[in-house]
This record gives C-alpha cells, structure tokens and sequence, in this order.
C-alpha cells in the first residue's frame, strides 16, 4: 500500500507518496527513484505520467517517492518563491527520511522538463551518491540565444494549447467547478516571458560546481521529444556536459512525440526503455 508522508521543510511542509516494492520483486530491493515534476506541475506529472511509471518500478522492486515541491500541489501556499537550490534541498530531506523509515540509501533520479534540468544538476553536484539519471523532456540548460528563441516557440505552442481548449464545453464545467486552476495556467503559458534576471538563476550557478559528476556512480538515460522545441537546444547540451565529464549515458528520441508524450504509445515507448535501460545498465 503507498505511503503518504509530509516532511516538514522550514516554515513549509513538502507532501508527497511513496510505492511501495512489490513484496514479490527481486533484483532491487532496497533500491529507491526519487521523482522530479516540472515547473507548473506536480508530482503526477503529465496526464499522471509519473503515477503510472511510479507504479510499474515499484512492480519491480524499487521504492518510488513522488512528492510536490514547495509551491505547487499540496504543498505550500502559490505565493512561496523556488528555485533549483530549494528543490535540492527538499531532495536531500527525503533521502534522509526514505532512509531513516526504510533503510534505503541507494538513490536514483528521473526528473521531467525543468526536474530533469535540476535533477543533472543534483547529480553533477551532490556530495551523496547517485545511482542513475533519468532526464525526460529536459528544458535547455543554460539561457542562449537559441534558448531564447526556443522559449518563444514554447509559448505559441502553450498559448495555442490553452486556446482550443476554450472552447471546449467541459473546460468551462471545470472552470466553473474549481477544477482548473487558471492562475497555474497563466503562470505556465506565461513563463517563457519572465525576466533575464529569473531566467539567470540558472542551474549552473552554485559553489558546488566543481565536484562535476564525482557522486554519480551511475548512467544517465536521456530521453527527449522529437516535437518538443526544448529537443534542438537541450540535447546537444546535455550530451556535451556528460560527454565532457566522462559520464556514461544515452539519448533517445521518441519520433512524432510532444513535450508532454501526450499519448499512450509515446507514453509506452518512454517506460520501455526506462525498464530496459534499468536492466540493462544500472548497478
């Protein structure tokens, strides 16, 4: 049965889910995926992306901890301000409570969109050992002038997105109902405009820079959309920095898919290769 738990983080509380392994699962007991949702999402993930892969590695015997970081979901207020450094905080508490409550110290990543982005950097800088990466739909990792274009390019897609979905009938019964948070909506669509001095507050600037990988004892599996315009910019940057610090690692692209792999296929096609590449490469 999942265990839900709240960890209580300065004057917030981080609120999340652990799957529990399969009782009958050999192969990774003791092992453990601590999830990263994106920016504007929660510890679902996209059309419950996260839940369902959650789920299946519990199957197969690893703890799966999903949790919503402060600011979005279940904890905290909207109003509260975070960013990469506060997420590695909130990552580094789990770790001490999955590890206290289960004896689990074998910690693997997947992080999704900006998660991704920061769950590379945890894992470039990190004084504890990670054992494996996974990066899905990762946002470009530094801001550039292709960056810039590709934020562009995101916002017309999101903004189309929101528009045909005005004139659904059942978009405005859940409006009406409480069920959409427009302020969540606004804040995704509108994102990519946020001023260059949010925008610089980027990953890569931390004093801890120069431990560079030296705590990842594991692969790193990439997996991008071929449709996500983040693809062009953060592909050849992420393989360039595991490339330049000797980092063991793979990329893939799903053809035809959207940033999100909105579809059951694309959805599939994705935890495949997370399985194989878990059976396949991970220690």
């Amino acid at each position: 049965m999942p265990d839900l738990f709240s960890i209580k983080c300065d004057s917030e509380y981080i609120h999340g889910i652990i799957d529990i392994p399969d009782a009958t699962a050999t192969g990774h007991t003791g092992k453990a995926f601590i999830f990263l949702h994106g920016a504007g999402g929660h510890r679902t993930g996209p059309h419950d992306m996260l839940s369902m892969f959650s789920a299946r590695l519990a199957c197969a015997g690893y703890y799966c901890i999903r949790f919503d970081h402060r600011g979005w979901g279940y904890s905290g207020e909207d109003n509260i301000y975070h960013d990469h450094r506060t997420i590695i905080e909130e990552v580094d508490l789990i770790r001490e409570y999955i590890k206290s409550k289960y004896g689990v110290d074998y910690i693997a990543l997947l992080g999704i969109c900006s998660g991704a982005k920061i769950a590379l950097f945890y894992a470039k800088t990190t004084v504890k050992p990670v054992r494996g990466l996974v990066m899905l739909s990762s946002s470009a990792l530094r801001n550039d002038e292709k960056g810039t274009e590709v934020k562009i390019k995101e916002l017309g897609m999101n903004s189309q997105t929101y528009i045909a979905k005005v004139f659904r009938r059942e978009t405005w019964k859940k409006l009406f109902s409480g069920e959409i948070n427009y302020r969540k909506i606004i804040s995704t669509v509108l994102g990519p405009l946020k001023s260059r001095k949010r925008i610089k507050k980027t990953v890569y600037h931390n004093s801890k820079q120069h431990l560079s990988f030296e705590n990842l004892k594991g692969p790193v599996l990439v997996i991008q959309a071929e449709k996500d315009p983040e693809t062009l910019t953060a592909l050849p940057q992420i393989e360039k920095l595991l490339s330049r610090h000797n980092v063991d690692h793979e990329s893939h692209i799903i053809k035809g898919a959207n940033h999100s792999f909105y579809s059951i296929k694309w959805k599939n096609e994705v935890y495949n290769l997370i399985n194989d590449w878990i059976y396949t490469k991970m220690i």
